[in-house]
């Protein structure tokens, strides 16, 4: 009997832990599929922001070409353009955006070009199309895992910098090692620059990303991010749809933008000799602003040559230029919440960081031909 009994437990036993392995089998292949599924959802939510990021893009190029119909709308645009890299350029829109005639000198110049630009949809020039195959193998660069993961640690490497920057600004009077790492232990990476009284890393935060929500959102991405290649792929993917299709506008802002700025600087007047302007207060802002004229020139005109060939670029140069991408993306989620008299304006900043892109991507070219 009690050999009976002791084969009964050993049954027992045997089908206890064929139970428990088939439950642990059940749990792993439950689990693996929930992984998946949570991956799919992951890539699909993805797609659908990329998708409206492309449906945006062409809402604004439609806007553009059946609302920009007058030369005020097109001179908002322009300073918009402009105001990426002079952002002193706001203040002076806001003095004249409620005066009607202040460009109409401008007209004969700007309309017929502009009106061409869309009547040339279909014949890119040979300029154009190579601008959008340079924007696409960069594209294609930061596809690639290796690239991705080299952009992720590089961006770590650069918020934590600015973190460093204004650590040794705040303490000035004792930067040392020491400081620094006690500093570190304590603070919120991403608020920190913000907070404190660092006036050079601000103006250098600023300088980077625009403006401090992109440089937040960008930095809590980067710094959290345990997987750098599902990162921002979304904005990269609806930052360069637009950039891509944005390279007509800089041709035309090459043309056009100096009438605009010299209508500015004149205030309303009708020569540098003319005594009385009709806007002194316009007159003399713009006379401030457009001290950095030339760089503004400078970087349109060597953006439109880097389209025309192909080259390597640093990880640095590379990195501003998808930095910029990200916040053509960012801009374009937040374009259609601004007033309609204000679209103009907000719609020539994205071009002026499409131009800014590219002159990151040239950046490391340069370096290297130096």
């Amino acid at each position: 009997m009690k050999y009976i009994r002791r084969d009964i437990l050993s049954i027992l036993l045997i089908a206890l832990i064929g139970m428990s392995s088939i439950s642990a089998t059940s749990l792993t292949i439950k689990s693996h599929k929930s992984r998946r599924r949570t991956h799919k959802k992951s890539l699909s939510k993805i797609k659908r922001d990329g998708e409206d990021l492309v449906t945006a893009s062409d809402s604004i190029f439609k806007i553009m070409k059946e609302n920009f119909t007058n030369i005020l709308k097109i001179s908002f645009f322009i300073m918009g353009i402009i105001s990426v890299k002079i952002p002193k350029i706001h203040e002076i829109f806001q003095k004249v955006v409620h005066i009607e005639n202040y460009f109409q000198n401008c007209q004969q110049l700007v309309m017929p070009i502009w009106n061409k630009l869309f009547a040339d949809d279909a014949a890119k020039a040979d300029e154009e199309q190579s601008y959008e195959n340079k924007l696409k193998t960069e594209e294609e660069n930061s596809d690639k895992p290796a690239k991705k993961q080299q952009e992720c640690e590089k961006s770590k490497e650069e918020f934590a910098k600015l973190i460093v920057i204004c650590i040794d600004e705040k303490h000035a009077d004792r930067s040392t090692e020491e400081t620094r790492t006690n500093s570190m232990n304590e603070i919120d990476y991403c608020n920190y620059p913000l907070l404190e009284p660092c006036p050079k890393t601000k103006e250098k935060i600023m300088k980077i990303f625009d403006s401090e929500d992109n440089y937040k959102e960008m930095c809590k991405k980067y710094r959290g991010a345990a997987d750098c290649n599902a990162l921002q792929e979304s904005e990269k993917r609806g930052g360069f749809y637009f950039a891509k299709k944005a390279v007509k506008f800089i041709k035309f802002f090459n043309q056009c933008k100096n009438c605009i700025v010299v209508t500015l600087k004149l205030g309303g007047g009708s020569s540098d000799s003319d005594p009385a302007p009709a806007y002194p207060e316009i007159k003399e802002l713009s006379e401030s602003a457009f001290g950095v004229w030339q760089g503004v020139y400078l970087a349109a005109k060597g953006a439109l040559k880097v389209c025309a060939f192909a080259c390597t670029f640093s990880i640095f140069g590379f990195l501003r230029g998808i930095w910029t991408i990200i916040k053509i993306a960012l801009e374009i989620k937040k374009i259609f919440s601004r007033p309609n008299t204000d679209l103009p304006y907000y719609i020539g900043r994205l071009i002026g960081l499409v131009i800014k892109a590219i002159s990151a991507f040239s950046s490391g070219r340069r370096r290297l031909r130096k």
